[in-house]
Parts: C-alpha cells; structure tokens; sequence
C-alpha cells in the first residue's frame, strides 16, 4: 500500500534518470509501475485529492522542470490558491 505521491516520486526520479542518461525510457519503469499499481497488479494506491494538482504535478516534474515531488505539489497549490474567485451573484466586479 502506497500513495499515489509514490507514483508523482517515481515520475520525477526516472524522468530524472533518463535526463542524465542513467537508463535508456522513462517510460518502462513508469509502465510498469503504472500495471502493478492497477486493479490487476499488486499495489494499492491511496487516493489523494484534488486530482487538479496531481495531473499537473506529474507533468512538472516529467516534462519541464527539475523538480521534487513537494516541490511540484506546492508550487501548484500555491497557484491553485492564489487565482482569484470569480465575483458570485450580486457582487461588485
């Protein structure tokens, strides 16, 4: 039993790997941890929410920047957080 955080670490070591040219796809691994953490496979994953900050997460730390998975999570909370509400019925703009 794990986190799905486990699966935003992974992401961000092996992606890691695979830019320094320690293993040859990111994706493999990632693959396979992706089946073992499925319905089939042997790893239960606690769900953690909001999904709006995983997703984007992942995609930090895999696609753009060299980031930790804390690192990741805060800096999207903390964007999630800072955008301003929109204005409800009967308030001033």
């Amino acid at each position: 039993m794990s986190s799905e955080l486990a699966r935003i670490e992974l992401a961000s070591a092996v992606t890691a790997a695979k830019r320094t040219g320690r293993i040859p796809d990111a994706s493999v691994v990632l693959d396979h941890f992706d089946w073992m953490a499925s319905q089939e496979g042997p790893v239960v994953l606690i769900p953690f929410r909001p999904q709006r900050i995983f997703l984007p997460a992942k995609w930090l730390v895999m696609e753009n920047y060299p980031l930790r998975t804390l690192d990741a999570r805060q800096r999207l909370q903390f964007h999630s957080t800072a955008i301003p509400a929109k204005p409800g019925p009967g308030s001033r703009k």
